[in-house]
């Protein structure tokens, strides 16, 4: 049996119907909220995904595992820690490109943003209302064309030193998300500037989450943040968090 851990992790406060869409708001103007909600913690048991690493599919449960020891080398870790841009477009985006299209059948990867993140990480989310946006921004030539077939959002996490000891990342099984654990977010600047939308989730006791075991640097970790494919069966999307798990090693 896989093993299993208590953790705490932050949820959207229960909310009543009055209370209304929630919003976040950057740099409020005076006199306007910054949001209106909150988050609170929950008790949540995370499973270890080791055992069964290979099992899991993007299209099924939201996130994946895959090994790539190439982009595991020195040189290249190197090049991400450093912020070294010129050398990581040249010796790991090309890597990436591949693992993307061995896992999606993708015919066209394009990779749109690099982001080394810090321990203790807060929730991310995505944008259901904007999930073109990618495609809009970044090729806005062919975003018609390329939208026309099917396309997906996926992120493609791996550790920079490894093995994870602490703050690992925590992947939810989307085949265990309900719709109404989902909570569409604006994202305003000064007073209703909308710059996006993303999501908050609240808390169901039916979410199952894991995380792989002391992942390697070697171990590559993919969740998908959106999916053009509206289909039964498929995932549309999963969710992510870093949670506390401290391994003592003697």
């Amino acid at each position: 049996m896989a093993a299993q851990y208590p953790a705490q992790m932050n949820f959207l406060a229960p909310r009543k119907p009055e209370d209304g869409p929630t919003f976040y708001r950057s740099a409020a103007a005076e006199g306007f909220e910054t949001s209106n909600f909150h988050q609170e913690p929950y008790s949540v048991t995370v499973t270890d995904a080791r055992p069964q690493r290979d099992s899991f599919q993007l299209d099924t449960h939201g996130f994946a595992f895959a090994v790539d020891p190439e982009g595991s080398r020195p040189e290249v870790l190197e090049a991400i820690r450093a912020g070294d841009k010129e050398t990581v477009q040249k010796l790991y985006d090309p890597l990436v490109e591949k693992l993307i299209k061995d896992h999606t059948g993708a015919s066209r990867v394009f990779i749109f943003d690099h982001t080394v993140r810090r321990r203790e990480a807060s929730l991310a989310g995505k944008n259901p209302n904007g999930r073109e946006q990618p495609a809009g921004t970044h090729l806005p030539e062919e975003a018609d064309e390329l939208l026309k077939g099917r396309a997906r959002i996926v992120n493609v996490w791996r550790p920079l030193k490894g093995p994870v000891l602490d703050w690992p990342l925590a992947v939810m099984d989307c085949t265990t998300l309900q719709k109404a654990d989902i909570h569409p977010t604006k994202l305003y600047r000064g007073r209703f500037e909308l710059r996006g939308e993303t999501v908050s989730i609240s808390h169901n006791t039916g979410q199952h989450w894991y995380y792989l075991d002391r992942q390697q640097t070697d171990e590559i970790t993919m969740i998908k943040i959106w999916d053009s494919k509206d289909v039964a069966g498929h995932s549309e999307y999963t969710f992510c968090l870093f949670f506390w798990l401290l391994f003592c090693t003697g």
